[in-house]
C-alpha cells in the first residue's frame, strides 16, 4: 500500500450479504402508501432494471417511475425505512461480520489489497 490509512470501508449489504427482497418490498409498500399504483410485476421489472443499470439512485429512479418526475422522495424514504429491517434468515451464507476489538464492524474475511 501507499502508506495511507484506510479510515472507512463501506459495505453495500443489500443483495450481496442479505436477500435484497426486504429492501425492494419496503420500497414497493412505501410507494403504494405514497399514492403509486402498479402491479408487483411492474415494480419487479423496474427494480431489476435499476439493479442491472447500477447507475444513480434506486430510490430516485423508483419514485420518479411510479410517482412522477416531481416526486419528493424524502417522505417515501421515511415510510420505506420504517419497514426495512433484515431478519437473520434473510442473510446469505458466506463471510461473517464481527465486531473488531478496535471498535468498528469489520468483515471477518481476508482481503489481499494489491500494491
Amino acid at each position: 500500500m501507499s502508506g495511507a490509512d484506510i479510515h472507512v470501508v463501506f459495505l453495500d449489504i443489500g443483495g450481496v450479504m442479505y436477500d435484497d427482497s426486504v429492501y425492494a418490498r419496503s420500497w414497493a409498500r412505501a410507494l403504494r402508501e405514497s399514492g403509486a399504483a402498479f402491479t408487483d410485476e411492474e415494480f419487479d421489472e423496474e427494480y431489476a432494471a435499476a439493479r442491472s443499470a447500477q447507475a444513480g439512485s434506486f430510490r430516485r429512479r423508483l419514485a420518479f417511475r411510479f410517482l412522477g418526475q416531481s416526486a419528493d422522495i424524502e417522505p417515501v424514504e421515511r415510510i420505506a425505512s420504517a419497514n426495512w429491517a433484515y431478519p437473520p434468515e434473510s442473510r446469505h451464507p458466506g463471510p461473517q461480520i464481527r465486531r473488531s476489538p478496535r471498535g468498528p464492524w469489520v468483515p471477518d474475511i481476508r482481503m489481499r489489497i494489491p500494491g
